[in-house]
């Protein structure tokens, strides 16, 4: 978690409903829980995170996280029981069409691994 909050000031949060938002700070909580500033304030408990590097430039990477129904905190919104997929505002997975109808969601990690490198390698093909 301390990946999200050290880089929060350059990251987008793409939502399991579909969406996204970009992190302006982050901040650990006790009890395993994280509080998310988006412009609306969020509260998340991550069971688990993965960090996917793909590429040496960091342009496809992405941080996989695996949440858990948080603890009621205040007027924070509780996010699902989904994956949410954390990346780079530069990210070139962002300028793909339809990043936003929360695809990911509907995958275990690795297939949106395999997904990202398959358009990864044409990129990278082409360049």
């Amino acid at each position: 978690m301390a990946l999200i909050v050290a880089t929060a000031n350059a990251s987008h949060l793409l939502f399991p409903s579909g969406g996204g938002l970009s992190i302006y700070e982050a901040r650990a909580l006790e009890r395993d829980h994280l509080w998310l500033n988006t412009g609306i304030e969020y509260v998340l408990r991550p069971t688990r995170a993965e960090f996917h590097r793909i590429d040496e430039d960091l342009v496809w990477s992405f941080l996989w996280i695996e949440v858990a129904a948080p603890e009621p905190r205040g007027a924070a919104h509780p996010l699902p029981d989904s994956p949410l997929l954390v990346c780079s505002e530069y990210s070139l997975y962002l300028t793909l069409p339809d990043v936003y109808d929360a695809r990911h969601a509907h995958m275990s990690s690795a297939a949106f691994r395999r997904y990202v490198e398959g358009y990864s390698a044409s990129t990278i093909r082409k360049g």
